[in-house]
């Protein structure tokens, strides 16, 4: 039999454990809550130390808190992307929107306010946060119904907030529908396509509906394209804008009640929505040369 073996016990005992490396998770931790706190210097050493962080997550952090100079260092030095969305489906610009309704005029960037962007839908393009948006002016009296305009669908501008950036106007900063309006796309698009811009339109105003609100001038120029290819509904409450005014022939997409002096409801919404169904089939507008 071997002799048994006794340890020393003379000599200090040296764990025989190791350091485990620093996982991406907790790095990815740290600097989502270095982006949270608005420490960029934190964020810009974690970031070079992996580049394979997730900066993505990092920038809806810092948007989520107002952090416009995380958000710009993200954006443009580590081109983060402002579009992606988290698991359930959370942009930075949603983010932001959700810490209030009053956006700093100092978060936004103008981008062309020579040219109109949507024609009558009466949005000029900005920046926001580095991503694109729009905007709509309202005059100060009409601040609260810009407000209260704050709904969330995948078929409806959605409306991240109000900039106050003179006493007298604000500025209702809005989803920006880069593919312009729907009747850009009659002879450019598959009648598969239209009909699905069509029905993205009819479940847009079933939202409105559930919400209480009255579209009250739905038309195929008030129907945007958005860069993911989904048509959702813009102007809609008939808040008071004060740089766009209404066609004169806007009585084409008018049901009859409205025609006869009654107020907009949820039964001329779909007469109206009827009429661009109509407009976007036969590639013109309601009524066509008969209208007088």
């Amino acid at each position: 039999m071997a002799p048994a073996v006794y340890p020393d016990l003379n000599q200090p005992s040296v764990p025989s454990f190791k350091i485990p490396p620093r996982s991406a998770s907790m790095e990815g931790n740290e600097v989502y809550e270095a982006a949270r706190v608005g420490d960029l210097e934190r964020v810009k050493i974690l970031v070079a130390q992996n580049t394979g962080v997730d900066k993505e997550t990092a920038l809806r952090s810092a948007a989520g808190e107002g952090r416009l100079d995380v958000v710009k260092y993200l954006v443009e030095q580590e081109r983060a992307d402002v579009d992606a969305r988290d698991y359930v489906g959370e942009s930075a610009l949603i983010r932001a929107a959700d810490r209030g309704t009053c956006i700093p005029p100092s978060e936004i960037e103008p981008v062309d306010f020579t040219q109109n962007d949507s024609n009558d839908a009466g949005y000029n393009r900005v920046k926001w946060l580095k991503a694109d948006a729009s905007v709509k002016i309202f005059s100060s009296d009409s601040y609260g119904s810009a407000v209260t305009d704050l709904l969330r669908h995948p078929n409806v501008v959605n409306t991240y907030g109000v900039c106050g950036v003179l006493p007298e106007l604000k500025l209702r900063v809005c989803e920006y529908a880069s593919q312009r309006f729907l009747t850009d796309h009659y002879t450019t698009v598959e009648r598969a396509t239209l009909w699905k811009h069509l029905h993205n339109a009819a479940v847009g105003l079933l939202y409105l509906h559930e919400k209480g609100v009255v579209h009250g001038d739905l038309r195929c120029n008030n129907i945007l394209i958005g860069a993911d290819g989904i048509a959702k509904l813009a102007k809609f409450g008939q808040t008071c804008l004060v740089t766009a005014s209404s066609p004169d022939d806007l009585e084409r997409w008018q049901s009859p009640e409205i025609l006869k002096g009654h107020p907009p409801s949820y039964e001329s919404d779909i007469y109206s929505l009827g009429m661009c169904i109509l407009e976007a089939v036969n590639g013109r507008a309601p009524w066509g040369d008969e209208w007088a």
